[in-house]
């Protein structure tokens, strides 16, 4: 007469099978000899995408631009002035292009580096933005992480930032970025187009 399989043994047997399983690599879900979908190719864009329709300038002033002969002491120049402050702190952000793979063109500013590495840097449109001149809108300023490091060489050097971008704000020690781009890669600028500047 055979002995009856115990609780314990079956509880034992179900526990080893699961953990072989999880050794085991997941099965393909293609068929043999069947084409994988390519990696997604980065977008790229330019900093007037950055800026949404109701963070550009003609929102304040409208299509013939700004009065040119309001004085200082104005009420309608400082009521304007107090917008434009505004809008530049709180710059609005293009939210559809939140989480998307992105290749964008700018100076690089190193923050933080390690073994000659720059870790984390702030990519702006225009050579001495937020150190020799103010710094333009937060929504025209991207925070950088790149956790394998870049080489930098020397503060706004140009470069080829390529990684998700999210349209999540950084406070840094030069000026508030209305961007993070979690980078994947940086690589010099080679001229191959001069769509750095805003338009």
């Amino acid at each position: 007469m055979r002995n009856p399989i115990s609780l314990p043994s079956i509880l034992l047997t179900i526990a080893l099978l699961a953990t072989v399983s999880l050794l085991l690599p997941a099965p393909s879900t293609y068929a043999a000899g069947a084409r994988r979908p390519a990696p997604q190719a980065p977008r790229t864009i330019t900093w007037d995408d950055l800026v949404p329709p109701e963070g550009r300038l003609e929102s304040i002033f409208g299509e013939g631009g700004p009065p040119m002969s309001l004085s200082d002491d104005d009420p309608l120049a400082q009521e304007m002035m107090a917008k434009l402050e505004k809008m530049y702190r709180d710059a609005p952000v293009a939210k559809q292009l939140d989480n998307t793979l992105v290749r964008l063109a700018g100076f690089a500013i190193p923050l933080d580096v390690v073994d000659g590495k720059a870790t984390s840097l702030l990519l702006v449109p225009y050579f001495g933005a937020c150190i020799h001149e103010p710094p333009p809108p937060s929504n025209q300023i991207v925070y950088v992480t790149i956790p394998s490091g870049a080489r930098i060489e020397r503060a706004f050097d140009v470069v080829w930032v390529t990684g998700t971008l999210r349209t999540r704000g950084n406070a840094t020690r030069y000026a508030q970025a209305g961007y993070t781009l979690e980078g994947r890669n940086v690589a010099p600028y080679r001229d191959e187009d001069n769509r750095i500047r805003i338009p």
